[in-house]
């Protein structure tokens, strides 16, 4: 019997660690996947906008599960105002890995809001409100976004 116990636990922790690694981050990324990213990045950070993009697809192509890149090109489309591209890549990291990064559904619930897409914004924040360890200035903004899109029509 204790040995069914045995192999039972070790069964559920090697599963938990495989569900661990779904995913790729900029911590267990190859080495040439993270260099290419942080080229990417400088890229965004100089303003080189298209060469940035170019990269963070390239990245993207070669590994669909980096959800940084999808973070990365989520924040590349929603400075240069490309709403509809922006919602996509972020919804997309959020479908890779819904509890890598809470920032992810504030800046969603920030875009729905802006659209006034009511439901998804309350959705998002409300996402965004289950984490733990979140910045107090962006809890008390997600609140009020929560009780803000209440209020409205939803769309």
């Amino acid at each position: 019997m204790s040995r069914l116990y045995v192999f039972i636990f070790l069964f559920a922790f090697v599963c938990s660690l495989h569900a661990q690694d779904d995913y790729t981050t900029v911590r267990n990324a190859s080495d040439r996947t993270k260099k290419e990213y942080k080229e990417a990045y400088s890229l965004l950070m100089s303003n080189d906008i298209k060469k940035a993009e170019k990269n963070l697809l390239k990245l993207i192509k070669r590994d669909p599960l980096f959800v940084n890149a999808y973070h990365l090109i989520g924040d590349l489309y929603l400075q240069n105002k490309q709403i509809e591209q922006s919602i996509l890549y972020f919804e997309k990291s959020i479908e890779i890995a819904p509890s890598y990064n809470p920032t992810v559904y504030f800046s969603l619930a920030k875009i729905f809001m802006t659209l006034e897409k009511y439901n998804s914004a309350k959705r998002n924040a409300e996402s965004f409100l289950q984490f733990k360890n979140i910045n107090d200035r962006l809890r008390n903004v997600a609140k009020k976004m929560v009780m803000d899109a209440s209020f409205r029509p939803f769309a």
